[in-house]
């Protein structure tokens, strides 16, 4: 009985975890990291999007382009030079992931008196991309 028990409980974890698709259910990335929590994917579909200081706020969850029919990364982050395209500053662990992204025109934050990190500032973390 214990291992029936056992494993209802993990599906049940297993189910909590949700997709979340941009621009779908969410018409910018930062509102999709927003909305989620821990174990969630945002699913993000073809296209460029404008925006910048993209911030997964320490949560683990999984951040996803879309790929074309031969490999292809499909969506591009433009940061319009106003910023770091994303940052990671809040502890995030190997658990935040991004993947099939093609981050571009960045600016950089301020750190130490210089700008770093155009398409990715990184301080405090050890997020996988």
């Amino acid at each position: 009985m214990r291992f029936v028990t056992l494993v209802l409980a993990c599906l049940t974890g297993a189910a909590s975890a949700d997709v979340i698709i941009v621009p779908d259910d969410h018409a910018t990335i930062q509102a999709a990291i927003d909305a989620s929590q821990d174990g969630d994917e945002i699913y993000i579909n073809e296209g460029t999007y404008m925006e910048w200081a993209i911030n997964p706020d320490g949560k683990k969850i999984s951040i996803t382009g879309a790929l074309g029919d031969e490999g292809e990364r499909m969506v591009t982050i433009d940061g319009d030079q106003k910023g770091s395209v994303i940052i990671c500053e809040n502890n995030e662990t190997p658990a935040t992931r991004f993947s099939n992204l093609i981050i571009t025109n960045g600016s950089g934050t301020e750190y130490n008196g210089y700008l770093a990190g155009g398409g990715l500032f990184n301080t405090n973390y050890s997020a996988a991309v």
